[in-house]
């Protein structure tokens, strides 16, 4: 009986130290664990943090984006109007003589216009 007993008492403290062992083993690797789990949750953090500065980024470049193009529509049409305007002055007339040092366009083409009505009617 004391030889069972002194048996079990050896077995015993086998598996204590296979707990122990086990336990520490366990441990370490939860502690690997975590340290792994902290360095991705410091990563996640970055990128997060990353993806809100680029989305920032993104939202002020939309925005210019939209000032410039405006800005761009605005200096076309003005550059439209401008052309335009500069071809009001630019009107050529056929049949009507140029005179050297004459009079402003208007104030010949009016009798000029009335001569050619009024011999049109006839």
């Amino acid at each position: 009986m004391e030889e069972l007993m002194g048996q079990t008492l050896v077995e015993l403290r086998a598996i204590k130290v296979f707990q122990e062992e086990t336990r520490r083993e366990t441990k370490e690797q939860l502690d690997h664990l975590n340290t792994h789990l902290t360095l991705l949750s410091t990563r996640v953090s970055q990128v997060e943090q990353r993806v809100l500065d680029l989305e920032d980024n993104n939202n002020q470049v939309e925005a210019t984006t939209s000032r410039v193009q405006s800005e761009l529509e605005d200096l076309q049409n003005k550059v439209d109007e401008m052309e335009n305007r500069s071809r009001r002055s630019n009107l050529r007339f056929v049949g009507v003589p140029e005179e050297r040092n004459a009079t402003p366009a208007g104030v010949s083409l009016i009798p000029l216009s009335a001569k050619t009505l009024t011999s049109n009617q006839c």
